[in-house]
């Protein structure tokens, strides 16, 4: 969670540590919102979302309540994500096939 919480600080423009904790409760609500989206786990603690979780946690911070609204970019993201294997997964698929026909 330090890395991706680094990242939505410095998106914010936040250098102290004092929003720590309200953050941590944003990022996983994004990341609840992915999964509930229909995000593999995998793929949510996968480098390959930090964007989708930055973009997701800036939407919605700082609005109160009733003003949350995610951007279109956070949202077609998420929609793309659903999609999407592990990096390592896909890398290991292309070995397989590309060495299936070997031999």
């Amino acid at each position: 969670m330090d890395e991706i919480l680094s990242k939505v600080k410095n998106a914010l423009g936040i250098t102290s540590t004092a929003q720590d904790e309200t953050l941590k409760v944003y990022i996983a609500g994004i990341k609840d919102y992915m999964i509930s989206a229909g995000v593999l786990s995998e793929v949510v603690e996968d480098k390959q979302s930090q964007g989708a979780i930055v973009a997701g946690v800036t939407d919605t911070w700082n609005y109160g309540g009733g003003e949350i609204k995610l951007s279109p970019y956070t949202k077609e993201r998420i929609i793309q994500l659903k999609f999407a294997k592990l990096e390592n997964n896909n890398q290991n698929e292309t070995n397989e096939s590309s060495g299936s026909g070997e031999g």
